[in-house]
């Protein structure tokens, strides 16, 4: 995801002409990520089932 893009790279490096606004597709797919995005995912799908 974007967000943990910047927040991994840092405001400087996320922003510069190397990653052409496509900074989340270089961060490096390991466990801390995974579980990072798996946190997303469910905060997301609990606030959905809250308005069913």
């Amino acid at each position: 995801m974007d967000a943990y893009a910047l927040h991994y790279f840092g405001s400087e490096r996320y922003h510069a002409e190397e990653f052409q606004d496509e900074a989340y597709l270089f961060v490096p797919f390991a466990e801390d990520y995974y579980q990072a995005m798996a946190q997303v995912i469910q905060r997301r799908w609990d606030s959905w089932e809250a308005l069913r």
